[in-house]
């Protein structure tokens, strides 16, 4: 039985944009149980879906960025850059030093399944994506084009540039402004 959620269909499921279906999807595929997931059951395909532009690309490139860094980075690296939420996370545990190893140990995991994953699904779809058939924001895309390698702020840095070269020149057609304040008041 399927229950109907808040999209298009009764019969997809799944949106395949969001980081619970990036995760679903990824588990899948990784454990060999592709069978019991069918790729029917998104609206969107996770890995060469067309995603909006905003939250869907970001999700797809910010998972896959965050993934590749955790399988680059060494155990060492992780107990620095994660330091406070390890913390917080062994907290419970009677052997702070072994649950902080068994956390780092899962990150680690984590980042190798996703990188294999992808990977696979690169080659997968290789000749779809030298032939320019993927939309552009699909996760494959984006990650053979490397923008995973973007960090948050530099894609929200060039959304607003973006914005302003089509809006600036728009609002200065008719008055071109003589300062920055004159231009806030357009």
């Amino acid at each position: 039985m399927r229950i109907r959620g808040s999209f298009k269909s009764n019969s997809q499921t799944h949106c395949g944009a969001c980081s619970q279906c990036i995760d679903r999807r990824i588990a899948v595929i990784a454990s060999g149980q592709v069978e019991h997931d069918p790729a029917i059951d998104y609206c969107s395909d996770v890995f060469t879906g067309l995603r909006k532009e905003g939250y869907e690309t970001n999700m797809a490139v910010d998972y896959a960025r965050h993934a590749i860094e955790l399988n680059k980075m060494t155990e060492e690296n992780i107990a620095a850059r994660f330091s406070a939420e390890l913390s917080r996370a062994i907290r419970p545990f009677e052997k702070h030093a072994d649950a902080m190893d068994a956390f780092i140990a899962m990150h680690k995991r984590h980042g190798r399944v996703v990188q294999v994953v992808i990977e696979q699904q690169v080659g997968k779809y290789v000749s779809n994506l030298v032939g320019g058939e993927l939309p552009e924001t699909s996760m494959l895309c984006m990650v053979v084009g490397n923008k995973h390698s973007d960090s948050s702020w530099k894609r929200f840095a060039d959304r607003i540039v973006d914005m302003l070269s089509v809006g600036l020149p728009r609002a200065c057609h008719t008055h071109k402004p003589k300062n920055e304040p004159q231009l806030q008041t357009l």
